[in-house]
């Protein structure tokens, strides 16, 4: 393998493995994370199959939880020795592991990982065990805090009791002791303490020899020594004793449990192995979310990049697309200085071994990475001062070596191929490399600012060029990369915008010969050109974006228009029809009255009845203008929605939705009835300014299909759930949703018992992620 960790860092891999390591979990992953490429194109398949497969549980399953994992390294090294004994805190921290295995393995039944993430289970999940027999034994001897309970046995229970009616002995006795007013003059403060493990009372230096009893200590002044009085001496050295008895039994405790857990030590080495390895994993998807990373496909013989960013530069890369086919293997790019070449070779040598550690890269979907079996990078400087060779030999040397075995399945990225030499020279050895190159089937990318090697790239079959454009205005870098394009160095040019003596560029300009000034003059007359022609595209381009825009906004304001013609239409009729209605029932009672008192005139009562007939024929003409609104128009409505009911004037909640036969059954005033979705309009729930004057107006409850009773008693829970259940069955809705939360699972339960007596429930459900996972019960009813 060419990839040295020089050369790593050369493109700076050392600073991903940094950022890596801050998404970690143990300690245990982060001094062991050694994280190199692998070449094998069966294990790269592995490598990105287990982080597409974590990255999808992630996103669909739930994160899995990985904090608080202890570091097992010297616990499971102490149980590989015969004889030895785990200490307190060895023990706790297998109680965390077993804790971290009981949840992990929960979880991995609940979501079904096993039948959903084959490789990842195959591999790592289906090794981490259910430890909870060795979790109960440790719980009935330590604490989480690290404290030896006394039910670890009966005889550490005997002895702490001791130990207690000791100290308690111990105390009486020197609160005696201090009552004594002879006594009290003598003492810094009327208490005692404990120095040394042995009961204490602090006495002036100036009376030590009043206390009949043994120095313990002195105080770090000296004024004060500390005491034991004879009256407890044999006390204390009981209580010496016993606690001594008590280190020792607990010792013996710490022995026979480290012998129980021993057997069982191989399977708790594979356990946190996985764990390890899942950390990393995670670590992995977590970096390349920090850069919207993808895993590319793998394979083939083309070198696709799409949208390709550098993964350190965040949102200051600019994307770039290439493409090297096995008809094209070679690849020579061109620019200014400081354009961005280096960074673009850099770019590619990370997105390639980043993808071969199994590491989501900044690639956008479309993009191909061939199985290369082998990577050379020459980016930098390799100036070996020790062995007393040049840039130039030192870069020489590392490209013979590489060109010494088989090419055919190797990228080579090389940063200003033929550099450092005679420029006649350096050019011809790189044509010539270039060549052999080719000839040996190699894919290659290099750089260049040698005008002929550009050209005869350009020229040669087999190779093309590319350059990295500059804005020929300012000569300000873009670093956007042009395929097909041969770019100029512009080394005169970019040293007059930085300041050179004006002496030194004229001097410079004069030196150069007639060709090559024409050269780069013509260069940046065609990129200035083509700089003008790509605004003028992009400016085209916005406008259409801007006119598709406005044409959209005018097509919804027309239809919203037609909509409320519509409507106007539809109550200026209801309006005219009562008008029209109401005034013949005035007619006819006017004629009535005048043919019962004989005083009809038979020309006023025909001129009436032709003015009626013309008012008719006006509801007739309004009721031809009000079209039908397009299928592909009509408004979608959804369960719960508040609408009016055209052909019975009445507004009401809509019960379910029938999409095919395209009817709906409403809700109206307690009564269902089943209309067609074309007679209804939505209106917003309770606003009553909303409905058209004429329309009969009903306070019709909205039954939503969810409820929660989070924060509620368990009785209030109940009566809520029972309510709610009546409800949503008289409206006919055949799934509900009842959001209980997380918590410690108590209102979850209430609601599964709930649900498994309940006669009308078909059958419920955890959510999934999506709908809010562990916090919601979906319920099925029966039709």
């Amino acid at each position: 393998m060419m990839l040295t960790w020089e050369i790593l860092k050369s493109f700076e891999f050392d600073k991903i493995v940094e950022r890596l390591s801050s998404f970690v979990s143990c300690v245990a992953t982060k001094e062991e994370l050694s994280i190199r490429p692998s070449f094998v194109a069966s294990e790269i398949a592995l490598l990105l199959r287990h982080t597409a497969e974590f990255q999808e549980m992630s996103k669909f399953d739930g994160d899995l939880n990985l904090e608080g994992l202890p570091d097992l390294r010297a616990t499971l090294e102490v149980l590989k020795i015969p004889g030895s004994t785990l200490n307190v805190e060895g023990l706790v921290q297998l109680w965390r592991f077993f804790v971290l295995c009981g949840e992990s393995i929960r979880f991995f039944k609940e979501r079904k990982i096993a039948e959903k993430y084959v490789s990842l289970w195959n591999d790592y999940l289906e090794k981490i065990k259910d430890f909870a027999a060795l979790r109960k034994k440790i719980e009935k001897i330590v604490s989480p805090d690290g404290y030896v309970l006394d039910t670890a046995s009966d005889h550490l229970y005997q002895l702490r009791r001791k130990i207690k009616i000791t100290s308690e002995r111990i105390e009486e006795t020197l609160s005696e002791f201090l009552q004594s007013s002879k006594v009290s003059s003598w003492l810094q403060e009327r208490m005692y303490t404990v120095r040394k493990d042995r009961y204490v009372v602090p006495v002036k230096i100036q009376h030590r020899h009043a206390v009949d009893g043994i120095v313990v200590d002195y105080s770090s002044s000296g004024s004060t020594v500390f005491i034991e009085p004879k009256a407890v001496s044999r006390l204390n050295n009981e209580l010496e004793l016993l606690r001594h008895l008590e280190q020792e039994e607990i010792a013996k405790i710490l022995y026979r449990i480290t012998s129980d857990l021993r057997p069982f030590a191989p399977d708790m080495h594979l356990a946190f192995s996985s764990f390890i390895q899942l950390d990393l994993l995670r670590a992995k998807v977590k970096l390349g979310e920090t850069w919207e990373g993808i895993i590319p496909q793998v394979g083939g013989e083309e070198l696709i990049i799409r949208g390709g960013r550098h993964p350190l530069l965040g949102k200051k890369a600019v994307p770039f697309d290439l493409h090297i086919s096995p008809a094209k293997r070679i690849l020579v790019v061109s620019g200014p200085n400081a354009g961005g070449k280096t960074v673009l070779l850099k770019s590619l040598a990370l997105i390639v071994t980043l993808t071969f550690c199994g590491i989501p890269v900044p690639l956008q979907a479309g993009s191909l990475i061939p199985f290369y079996e082998d990577l050379f990078v020459d980016i930098g400087d390799h100036q070996d001062i020790e062995s007393e060779l040049s840039t130039f030999t030192s870069r020489t040397r590392n490209l013979a070596e590489a060109l010494r075995g088989d090419c055919s399945r190797v990228l080579f990225l090389i940063d200003e191929l033929g550099a450092g030499t005679d420029p006649n020279e350096g050019t011809a050895l790189a044509i010539a490399t270039l060549k052999y190159l080719q000839k040996k089937g190699a894919m290659c990318i290099v750089t260049t600012h040698l005008p002929v090697l550009k050209y005869r790239a350009s020229q040669e079959e087999g190779m093309s060029v590319a350059s990295l454009a500059i804005n020929p205005d300012t000569f300000e870098p873009t670093y956007r990369l042009v395929l097909g394009e041969i770019g100029a160095s512009y080394g005169i040019k970019i040293s007059e915008r930085v300041g050179l003596p004006r002496e030194i560029i004229d001097g410079a300009v004069q030196l150069l010969s007639a060709e090559e000034i024409q050269l780069n003059d013509l260069i940046i007359a065609l990129t200035r050109e083509k700089s003008t022609l790509s605004k003028i595209t992009e400016e085209n381009a916005l406008k259409m974006k801007e006119l598709e825009q406005r044409e959209r906004e005018i097509a919804e304001k027309m239809e919203n228009l037609q909509k409320k013609e519509k409507m106007l239409l539809r109550e200026f009729k209801r309006e005219l029809e009562e008008y029209l209605s109401k005034t013949k029932d005035e007619v006819s009672q006017i004629v009535g009255k005048l043919r019962r008192e004989k005083q009809l005139d038979q020309e006023e009562y025909e001129r009436w009845k032709k003015r009626m007939g013309e008012e008719a024929e006006k509801v007739k003409a309004i009721e031809e203008s009000v079209v039908e609104i397009p299928s592909g128009e009509r408004i979608h409505f959804q369960e719960g929605d508040m609408v009016l009911v055209d052909s019975l004037n009445q507004a009401g909640t809509i019960v379910s939705l029938d999409e095919r036969k395209k009817n709906a059954l409403v809700n109206i005033a307690g009564r269902k009835i089943k209309v067609s979705v074309e007679s209804l309009h939505r209106i917003e729930a309770g606003d009553e300014t909303s409905l058209p004057s004429g329309f009969p107006r009903f306070t019709t409850p909205v039954v939503r299909n969810e409820i929660e009773i989070r924060s509620l008693t368990r009785d209030e829970a109940l009566e809520r759930l029972d309510q709610y259940f009546d409800r949503v069955i008289l409206a006919g809705f055949t799934t509900v949703y009842v959001i209980h939360g997380k918590g410690e699972g108590i209102l979850r339960e209430l609601t599964h018992e709930f649900l498994r007596k309940h006669p009308y429930v078909e059958s419920f459900r955890l959510g999934y992620p999506e709908e809010g996972g562990l916090g919601v019960t979906v319920v099925t009813l029966k039709s």
